[in-house]
């Protein structure tokens, strides 16, 4: 079973989906075979929406709510690094999808891979991720995952806020004011006072602690439903930005 409505006496559960991306200080290096980013090195980062929306989960939990936080991440080295940090910070768990058959998973193979994590990890009230992610920024990821799972989906939230049978959302730049009942999907796109920093007691406290890691048979998912294989886009060809136009100064 996943989801509940409404809230019962237990924790919440929330899971929050937390992407590595490269580092946008260093030039990215694209697989010439597969027109895709490598993902292999340790110098990723974690996507700064996604930061956001750990970030607003955790809040809840300053606020009094009673909360059973789970990091979520699919990649390399990089994201088994995030979920340390994000372990740090607070969330109580850290699931890490680590597997090559994962490797060159699009959009769809991506949510296939989470939505199958998602189911394992039981009864979950709701998934919150970043709006959009550094690397790809399409978007989408939210919405297919509230697809999937069948629940609703808020979008572009800079405000989320629960009670025991609702899940309110004030969306970006707008007086958009958003409510569905639990369970559902939220991705957060902005956030008053950015992410907090990981405590000294805090990495003290999960040094030795280790996410679990989860691969494509531990989710049940076939070889051809995720990774390339799996996707049902392709990059066929990379052309370099033209960068910025020169401008003119005139005497």
């Amino acid at each position: 079973m996943i989801g509940r409505s409404p809230i019962s006496e237990v924790p919440v559960r929330v899971v929050v989906c937390l992407k590595p991306v490269p580092d946008p200080r260093e030039p990215w290096r694209f697989d010439p075979v597969r027109q895709t980013l490598v993902r292999d090195s340790s110098e990723g980062i974690l996507n700064p929406q996604d930061d956001l929306a750990l970030e607003a989960a955790l809040r809840w939990r300053d606020a009094g709510l009673d909360l059973d936080c789970w990091a979520l991440t699919m990649g390399a080295q990089s994201a088994r690094d995030i979920l340390k940090r994000a372990l740090a910070k607070g969330a109580d768990h850290a699931v890490w999808l680590h597997d090559p058959d994962l490797a060159g998973s699009d959009l769809l193979a991506t949510t296939r891979a989470l939505t199958a994590a998602i189911r394992r990890i039981g009864v979950v009230d709701l998934v919150l991720m970043g709006d959009r992610s550094l690397d790809a920024g399409t978007g989408a990821l939210g919405a297919m995952l509230a697809e999937a799972l069948g629940w609703p989906h808020l979008a572009g939230a800079e405000a989320v806020s629960v009670s025991a049978d609702r899940l309110t959302a004030t969306r970006q730049g707008t007086r958009d004011r958003l409510q569905c009942a639990w369970p559902a999907v939220a991705s957060v796109a902005a956030l008053a006072g950015g992410p907090r920093l990981p405590s000294f007691t805090g990495i003290m406290a999960t040094a030795k602690k280790e996410p679990v890691t989860w691969t494509r048979a531990d989710l049940g998912l076939a070889p051809e439903e995720v990774g390339l294989g799996g996707s049902a886009t392709r990059v066929i060809e990379r052309m370099p930005s033209p960068g910025p136009a020169q401008g003119e100064v005139s005497a």
